[in-house]
């Protein structure tokens, strides 16, 4: 676990440097440091793995939010990510950490993101009560920010 976190701030570091070039070096560092993540799968990798463990969560949050912020996180892992609540094995804890950091993205979601996400819930709604109840406290947190 311990390696992989510092795997995650390692790419907060790599990415918050590209965000400190200037504007016309950024747009190309950010999508070529996009590419290389996705390329080598590591996306992928963080996405699926210590979503029980909020500090890791709060690292992985840093780093999609950057790369949404660039508009170079593709929809692909956000379907990932959202994949996560909706397997029947899934810890609580793994939920409500995802549907956090959810909350906490989608001020950087495009309109077509937030109109996917808003469709997840509806047909999550038929899930377990306790699924239920997380969506539409979600939901809550998405109408008070």
């Amino acid at each position: 676990f311990n390696m992989q976190l510092t795997s995650v701030r390692e790419i907060n570091v790599l990415l918050e440097n590209v965000r400190l070039l200037p504007e016309d070096e950024r747009r190309t560092a950010i999508k070529t440091a996009s590419e290389w993540l996705q390329e080598q799968k590591i996306l992928h990798h963080i996405l699926c793995r210590h979503l029980h463990q909020k500090q890791y969560v709060d690292q992985v949050q840093r780093a999609m939010y950057i790369l949404l912020e660039a508009g170079c996180l593709s929809d692909e892992y956000l379907e990932l990510i959202w994949s996560q609540t909706q397997k029947p094995d899934t810890f609580e804890a793994v939920k409500h950490n995802i549907f956090d950091l959810l909350a906490d993205l989608a001020w950087q979601f495009s309109s077509d993101q937030l109109d996917r996400l808003f469709r997840r819930f509806e047909t999550s709604m038929a899930r377990s009560n306790s699924d239920t109840l997380n969506i539409l406290d979600l939901a809550k947190k998405l109408a008070h920010s």
